[in-house]
Formats: structure tokens, C-alpha cells, sequence
């Protein structure tokens, strides 16, 4: 912007040609003063560039759930063992779901990344070529985790413990509220 105002400010009246006004010296043998620093040199810090935002993993926020109210709203409303099964069962086919996502996608980049790589092979991008085989088994270790943590499922391990154990804490907190308040009812009406 500091830029635009110098080079288009109302320029001062010429005498002579500009050309030979801008590097002749003066007559008592000093040099023309130095333009003005804010002439080429902006003096506004630069606006903060944000860096792209990842989005984080479905898998990653599923497994940081604490479902431990939603256990306690469940206990204590529904007080029934089959249902504290059935939202177990939901958990785990949610997890595995977005493990599926996350392993389809992985597979994805890794083909885009063979394809890259194809073509750079017959070049001489040495350090390109062993940059893309660094990511490209980056990210084929982080498929095989992901493999790994599908099988974990199945055993109510891995990624999915924390909602699982979390979920049946609350159902049994709600189930045993249940209970006290059926029998604090029950306690004064007999």
C-alpha cells in the first residue's frame, strides 16, 4: 500500500530532465538524498498467514469420547441390560465404520503416491523419489495400525476401550440411580 502512495503521489515540479535530475550530483558535489525507505519497503508487518487446517481424525474423536452421561441418561431411563449391549454394539460398528473410512483413504494416497512415484523413476529426482517413499511408508505403517486397531475391536480393545468402558461406567451409574430412586419410592409409599 506504501508502494502505491509513493508512486503516485503528485510528483514536485521538474526543472530539468528526470533522468539526468535523479544522478547528477548537485553543484556543491552532494548526492541526491535517498528516496524514502517507505517507498520500497512496506512497513506493515505482514498479515498472519494460517497454516491450512487439518481436520482431525474421525477415528482420533471417536476414541476421545467420554460417553459416560450419555451411559448414565441411558441407565437410568431405559434400566435394561439388552440396550447397554446394543449401544456397546453401536460404539463398536461407529468405530469400525470410520476405521473402514480412514483405511480407504489411506489406500487412496498411497495409489497416488505409486503413481508419482512411477513417473519419477525414470527421472534423476533422487531426492524427490526418496522423499515420496518416506510418505508413501508413513503412510502405509499408519494403514497397518489402523488394521491392527480393527481387529482390537472385535475384543473391546484399542481405539475403541475408552467409549466402551466409559459408556457402561454411566449406564451402570444410571441403572444403580434407578434402582435407589424406585426404592426410596418404594420405601415411602409402603
Amino acid at each position: 500500500m506504501n508502494i502505491l502512495r509513493a508512486l503516485f503521489r503528485t510528483p514536485a515540479p521538474a526543472t530539468g530532465p528526470v533522468a539526468e535530475k535523479a544522478f547528477a550530483p548537485s553543484l556543491d558535489g552532494a548526492v541526491a538524498p535517498a528516496p524514502p525507505a517507505d517507498t520500497f519497503i512496506d512497513l506493515q508487518p505482514p498479515a498472519a498467514i494460517s497454516a491450512p487446517q487439518v481436520k482431525p481424525s474421525k477415528v482420533k474423536a471417536l476414541a476421545s469420547q467420554d460417553l459416560t452421561e450419555l451411559g448414565r441418561d441411558m441407565g437410568f431411563k431405559h434400566h435394561d441390560l439388552e440396550i447397554c449391549r446394543s449401544m456397546q454394539e453401536r460404539i463398536k460398528a461407529e468405530m469400525s465404520r470410520a476405521i473402514d473410512e480412514d483405511i480407504d483413504t489411506l489406500g487412496r494416497l498411497i495409489s497416488e503416491l505409486d503413481v508419482e512415484f512411477a513417473k519419477l523413476r525414470d527421472s534423476s529426482f533422487e531426492p524427490a523419489l526418496r522423499t515420496l517413499q518416506v510418505h508413501r511408508d508413513q503412510l502405509d505403517r499408519e494403514r497397518m495400525k489402523l488394521h491392527e486397531q480393527q481387529l482390537l475391536v472385535a475384543g473391546n480393545s484399542g481405539y475403541v476401550e475408552f467409549p466402551l468402558t466409559s459408556f457402561t461406567f454411566g449406564f451402570k451409574l444410571g441403572y444403580n440411580a434407578h434402582l435407589e430412586s424406585v426404592l426410596l419410592l418404594t420405601k415411602y409409599q409402603g
